[in-house]
């Protein structure tokens, strides 16, 4: 085989540009990659399974608790993060992707707060939030004016 020459290689893109493919025959310059959309849409078996999976990254875990909040209008989807909502958030599971998500979304499906709703029922006090308000046992006595 020889050497493939300057002169060889303009012959050959002009055959090519001839023969009407033209974007072979123009040069190759790389294309910057595009960025990957925050609210891009994982199959949710596939997103389900990074979001589990303690060997993936915190940003993979991240985007596939976004992709399973986005798509919480499936029943199906709801029962899996309704599952995941269910483990502690200080586990190595996907509860504090979940939640995480679900604090970033200016809008989450109103289908998903019965979950939320069993998600607080469970939690201990020092993973939700101080209250504006006093609970009944923590406000001060007082005694009614005579």
């Amino acid at each position: 085989m020889r050497p493939l020459t300057t002169a060889r290689l303009l012959a050959s893109l002009a055959f090519v540009a001839s023969a009407g493919i033209p974007a072979l025959a123009q040069p190759f310059t790389p294309q910057p990659a595009l960025p990957i959309a925050p609210t891009a849409t994982i199959a949710p078996e596939i997103a389900l399974e990074i979001l589990n999976d303690g060997a993936a990254s915190d940003p993979e875990r991240q985007s596939a608790a976004d992709s399973l909040v986005a798509q919480s209008d499936s029943l199906t989807v709801r029962d899996q993060l309704a599952l995941v909502l269910a483990e502690p958030v200080s586990g190595a599971g996907g509860c504090r992707y979940v939640l995480a998500a679900i604090d970033r979304l200016p809008r989450v499906s109103d289908r998903l707060f019965p979950a939320l709703s069993a998600r607080i029922a469970i939690s201990p006090d020092w993973e939700l939030p101080p209250s504006s308000t006093p609970s009944p046992a923590s406000a001060p006595a007082t005694r009614p004016a005579c």
